[in-house]
Parts: structure tokens; sequence; C-alpha cells
């Protein structure tokens, strides 16, 4: 509740996936921040980077206004 809502790995695969969904029948990406990631250790070895990547360029492919 302190920190705010933060993305984790599942919420940026989530994204991913729901953009890539979302081009074929033409549903325009609402978002609001996309930017906020979780850091530390522990996520940084279960590959947060990875994810965040495949969120962003999912999310940078899609044809549907945004």
């Amino acid at each position: 509740m302190v920190l705010g809502w933060r993305g984790s790995l599942d919420s940026a695969d989530k994204a991913a996936r729901f953009s890539c969904s979302a081009t074929p029948f033409g549903i325009p990406l609402v978002s609001c921040r996309t930017s906020r990631l979780m850091v530390g250790s522990k996520v940084e070895r279960a590959g947060i980077i990875r994810h965040g990547a495949k969120m962003l360029y999912a999310v940078s492919e899609a044809t549907v206004p945004s």
C-alpha cells in the first residue's frame, strides 16, 4: 500500500500477451504507469529485464491506437 502499484514478472507477461492479442481485434490499448517495474536482487535474478523488455516490445509493435 505504501509503495503503490508495482509491475511484476507476471504483470509484464500479461501486458505483453494482451497487447499481442489486442492488435488483431483492433482493441485500443489504454495504459497508465507502465514504467514502474519492481527492482531488487530477487526480481533481477528472476529476469525482470527480459520480461519488461518483452512487454515494451509488444506495446511498441502494436498497430492499434494507444
